[in-house]
Order: C-alpha cells, then structure tokens, then sequence
C-alpha cells in the first residue's frame, strides 16, 4: 500500500496479523479450544487497532483450457476504447475505467482490481500495471474507489460494497461488450479481502477471482462497529487464487495456509496437493475441486507487502491473469 491515511492502514495490518497469530497459537488445538482462542485474539485485534491508530498519530467456474465465445452483455454494445483511463461515477461513489484500443471478437473479458486500504483507484492502476496488460491482452479493467472516508473496503456479507462493485460491473455491461462469462476480481490487501468477498456473495457474476497479500474474508473488520466477521456462503463453487510475498510480515504464509484451507473446505477440494517451483515462486493447485473448480496458492519470491517491479511483477500479472482467464462462468 502506497500512500493513503494512518487509520487505514492500521485496520488491515490488524485483521492480518490477529489472523496470523491466531493461526500459529492454534496450530493443533482441538476445535473448540481453537474457536475460543480465535475470538479472543479478535478481541485483541480490535483493541490493537485502537491503539496503534493513536500510536501512529501521535508520532496500512468452471475449469476450461481457455475462453469460450464472447457473450455480449448488451445489444448494440461497443468496444470502443476510453482513450486513457476515465473516470466514471454511480451516484456519489467513483471507479475510474480502462477500456484499451484495438480490442478484438464481439466481446471480451472484464477485470475489477481493488486497491488496498489508503490507496486510490489511480494508485493500484500504477502499480500494477494492469492497463498496459490489458491492451496487451484484450479485455477491460476496472479501478473502483475505496469509501471516501477510509479508503478502505466494507468485506462483510451483503455490505454496500458488495452492492457497488455489483453496480460497477452493471454500469461497464451496459455500454461495453463485455462477455458475461468473463468477469473477474482481483485484489491488493484490504482490497483482496473484498475481492475474495465478492465470490462469497457475488459467485453469479465473477467467474473466479484472485488474492494478492489479504486474509479469508470472514475475519472481522475493525472499522466496523461490531467487529465481527460474517460468513462466507458462495451461491456455486468458484476458482479462487490466493497469492502471496514470501516476507511478507503482514500477510504471512501461515495467514496464506489458513486462508487457502477455507477455499478448500468450501471448494471440496482434496486437501492435500504437491507444489512445483519455478525461477519467481512456487505453485499448489488443489483440484480437482467440486464443480470442476479448483483453489490455486503462489508463493512469489522475495516480495514483502508491496506489488513488486520487475521480473517478478510480470510473473505476478502473469500467474494472476493466467489463472483468472482459463475460467469462465457457468
């Protein structure tokens, strides 16, 4: 996360470290005990954020070897291009809009990359470098705008960003030719967490979606007067992609395990998988999984709490992409 407010930044670094430490004090508990203890470090985590907040003040689908025919989402749809990056607006709310020059067939793809806490939607598009990826291989991208108050994202079950990402694909639908079976979400941070929230209450819309550095969308959000997470019930089984940093102090492997075990019980997928490696990380993919569906976990090397540059950035928008658009909707 680069830039943003103190307070959002703190939030997530609460949620992913009360998930991490949970995860490594539970290791091997019985159920209940692990239960109990869990909501205890919540608690904790609420608490924390509190304080580090004044702290800081004071002194962060089916599985097909590749796209099917183009389903339009709209009759008398265009491809015409954005000439740039535009912003565009759904009552009060804004996301900002690539659609690049030169896009071929009678619709294509559609990718929603939600920034981290703090950032911006003009922030995550530099940082990923998904525009530019865009044009290179032919599909749309979205950037929405955290809440304006935070620049952060409401992950809870039915939230109202939920309902604005849902209005975002809807707004892009009825003017460009987007192929319905081909809409994906991706992630950074806080902005992973609500990206894997949207195949928890959205798994009608997204074909599959990818995690890059969040934790299992169920986790309590301390912003939130409650501080209690809320369930995570996918209408369907969906591909889901959890990707990581392998320093990442933040989002942890552990933190990376446990998350990738929720996709697994919800998937029924088999629980166990043999990873392989290549120059930038290391790949699991557990399948197969119900519905034909399948829940991947990368390890990119040498990455903390960042997107990386380089080399390993092409790999991550490679491996993130690759994954995303062999899958398309039902």
């Amino acid at each position: 996360m680069i830039g943003g407010d103190v307070r959002a930044r703190t939030h997530v670094f609460v949620i992913i470290t009360t998930r991490a430490i949970a995860y490594w004090v539970n290791a091997g508990r019985p159920a209940l005990t692990r239960r109990s203890s869990a909501m205890s470090f919540l608690r904790v985590g609420s608490i924390l954020g509190t304080f580090l907040t004044a702290v800081v003040v004071s002194v962060a689908v089916l599985v097909s070897t590749g796209p099917i025919a183009g389903v339009a989402s709209a009759a008398g749809c265009t491809l015409t291009p954005t000439g740039g990056t535009v912003t565009r607006m759904i009552g009060t709310r804004s996301y900002t809009l690539n659609v690049p020059q030169g896009l071929t067939g009678s619709a294509v793809g559609l990718l929603i990359s939600l920034h981290g806490a703090g950032d911006t939607s003009a922030g995550i598009e530099r940082e990923t470098g998904w525009s530019s990826y865009a044009a290179a291989h032919d599909f749309i991208v979205a950037y929405p705008q955290g809440t304006e108050f935070d620049k952060t994202w409401h992950f809870e079950q039915g939230s109202v960003d939920v309902t604005f990402l849902k209005q975002v694909v809807t707004d892009i639908e009825s003017t460009w030719c987007v192929d319905t079976h081909r809409v994906y979400a991706d992630g950074w941070s806080d902005g992973a967490i609500m990206s894997q929230r949207m195949a928890c209450d959205a798994a009608d819309l997204f074909a599959a979606v990818t995690s890059w550095e969040g934790t299992d969308p169920t986790d309590p959000n301390p912003l939130e007067p409650s501080a209690v997470g809320t369930p995570c019930t996918p209408s369907r089984p969906i591909a889901v992609g959890i990707f990581q940093g392998a320093f990442d102090p933040i989002s942890s492997l552990g933190v990376g395990l446990a998350n990738v075990r929720e996709w697994i019980r919800r998937d029924r997928c088999p629980a166990t998988a043999d990873p392989t490696s290549d120059r930038y990380g290391t790949h699991t993919n557990y399948q197969p999984c119900a519905a034909g569906t399948n829940v991947a976990w990368r390890v990119e090397y040498n990455t903390t709490h960042q997107w990386p540059t380089g080399a390993i950035g092409q790999d991550l928008r490679d491996q993130l992409w690759n994954f995303l658009d062999s899958r398309t909707l039902p």
